[in-house]
């Protein structure tokens, strides 16, 4: 039973952690806009379908990749600051 607690102890388990919430993170958000095309499928509205895919995979898409949203947010920043000096 101590041998269970010292790999344990031995393993890097913040970077498990951290991507196992990521790809619960992704099927859910997944899972979300699915969810959300059902009743737009059923109603047939076209136009609202196209607007939430492509909304909904900008969003899976930085839930899949968050240093990408934060790497816009920098370069946003960088340009507001920019302009104010």
């Amino acid at each position: 039973m101590s041998q269970n607690y010292l790999v344990f102890m031995n393993m890097d388990w913040g970077t498990n952690v951290k991507s196992w919430i990521l790809s619960q993170a992704s099927a859910l958000a997944i899972a979300a806009v699915v969810i959300i095309l059902i009743p737009l499928i059923l109603k047939r509205q076209w136009s609202n379908l196209i607007g939430t895919l492509i909304v909904g995979a900008i969003a899976i898409y930085f839930v899949n990749n968050p240093d990408t949203l934060l790497d816009i947010g920098r370069g946003i920043y960088d340009l507001i600051t920019k302009g104010a000096r």
